[in-house]
């Protein structure tokens, strides 16, 4: 089991600056972020990934640039980054998701 995390601090969940442990929602936080990351071909920090999220949502170009993601892909994307953990997806939610379906 493991109690802390492994990687780059430009990773880290919004949470973790706050509470500092570990969880498995941290897991579903980078996973978004690799995502994205893979979506775009390049590195994005949590704090740059937090703001293209919020222009996704917004449809504000000034945040997302020239990233143009499906409606179920973006909609998987904002569940990743959530930046409350409560309301961030799990696992079994995400492995049921329509993007990842089709």
């Amino acid at each position: 089991m493991m109690l802390s995390p492994v990687g780059k601090s430009t990773n880290f969940p919004p949470e973790f600056e706050c509470d500092g442990f570990y969880s498995t929602k941290y897991d579903i936080w980078l996973m978004g972020l690799l995502l994205l990351q893979i979506i775009c071909k390049t590195h994005i920090s949590s704090k740059t990934a937090l703001q293209i999220v919020k222009g996704l949502k917004e449809k504000n170009p000034k945040y997302t640039g020239s990233i143009v993601l499906s409606e179920e892909c973006e909609n998987l994307m904002g569940q990743f980054l959530e930046p409350n953990p409560d309301n961030r997806i799990n696992a079994t939610e995400a492995l049921r998701h329509k993007w990842l379906l089709n």
